[in-house]
């Protein structure tokens, strides 16, 4: 019988031991792991960036946050870092358009500008040949959609040029007015 109380108490010394040893890997280990498979360390996501370490894209922007951080050097708090309305994920995967600049080619025209085809109105003016403007929408990644090669770039289409409606067949013509 003691000798079973020695075997008892030698074990849980034994099980104390690894208990120490368990929790120092733990502790060791840890700010390693990478639970979300973001390519984010746990403790970098909590101490580092503020992210979840449990959701590979805090900001549901479409990168991951190992993405934002370590390749396209975005934020992966915010899910439109440059603040043009499109999202990082949809800059770098739809549109090729740098997520960290609102005018990815430098034309004074933000990159959800050039997105966008829109209607600018009428010109004002009665018996003209343009009754409607439209800006038909540019490639945010060149500085001149349309090799127009004033120098200026594609700003200038949205004042000066339009593709317009003949108000008299209704046909779109390819004349800038």
């Amino acid at each position: 019988m003691i000798e079973e109380i020695l075997n008892m108490k030698r074990n849980s010394r034994k099980l104390n031991d690894l208990k120490i040893i368990a929790k120092f890997l733990v502790i060791l280990l840890v700010p390693f792991i990478d639970f979300d498979g973001d390519q984010l360390s746990t403790y970098s996501e909590i101490f580092s960036h503020s992210t979840n370490a449990f959701n590979s894209d805090s900001d549901y922007d479409q990168l991951t946050d190992g993405e934002e951080v370590k390749k396209y050097l975005t934020n992966p708090n915010l899910d439109d870092t440059d603040g043009d309305t499109l999202l990082d994920g949809e800059e770098v995967n739809t549109h090729r358009t740098n997520p960290n600049l609102k005018d990815t080619d430098g034309d004074r025209l933000e990159d959800n500008y050039e997105l966008t085809p829109r209607y600018l109105g009428s010109t004002g003016f009665s018996g003209t040949y343009c009754e409607k403007r439209f800006y038909p929408g540019s490639d945010p990644t060149k500085y001149d959609t349309y090799n127009i090669g004033d120098g200026i770039g594609d700003s200038m289409i949205h004042k000066y040029t339009y593709i317009c409606i003949d108000p008299y067949c209704g046909t779109l013509v390819t004349k800038f007015c």
